[in-house]
C-alpha cells in the first residue's frame, strides 16, 4: 500500500510544480523541514476554505502513508484498509483534476 502513498505524492508533486513553474524548488521545499505541509501551502495558496480542507482531507492518506514507509516499518494492512487507501488515493486523482483542471493537465 505504500504505492497508495506514491500516488498520492505524486499527485501533490505535480500540482506543486505546475503552481509554482520550477520543479527544483518544489522538490527542495518537499524533501525539506515540514516539507510536505509547505508544498500543500504552494498549491492551496489562493483558495477558497472548502477547498483548502478537502485537499487537506485527501493528504491525510499520503501522511500516513509516508509515515510508515519512513520509519520503515512492516505494514500487515487488512483488505478492507488496503481497499480504503486505494479508493482514497483514486479520489484524490478526481478531485484534483476537477478542482484544478489548468494545473492537474500539466
Amino acid at each position: 500500500m505504500l504505492l497508495c502513498g506514491g500516488a498520492a505524492e505524486s499527485v501533490l508533486l505535480a500540482l506543486a510544480v505546475e503552481c509554482a513553474h520550477d520543479y527544483e524548488d518544489v522538490v527542495k521545499t518537499y524533501t525539506g523541514r515540514d516539507g510536505r505541509r509547505k508544498t500543500e501551502d504552494i498549491v492551496l495558496r489562493g483558495e477558497k476554505d472548502h477547498i483548502q480542507r478537502s485537499f487537506k482531507g485527501y493528504m491525510e492518506l499520503l501522511k500516513y502513508w509516508r509515515g510508515e514507509a519512513a520509519h520503515g516499518m512492516p505494514s500487515n494492512i487488512s483488505d478492507d484498509e488496503a481497499f480504503t487507501s486505494l479508493m482514497l488515493v483514486a479520489r484524490l486523482a478526481r478531485f484534483a483534476a476537477d478542482t484544478f483542471p489548468a494545473k492537474a493537465a500539466g
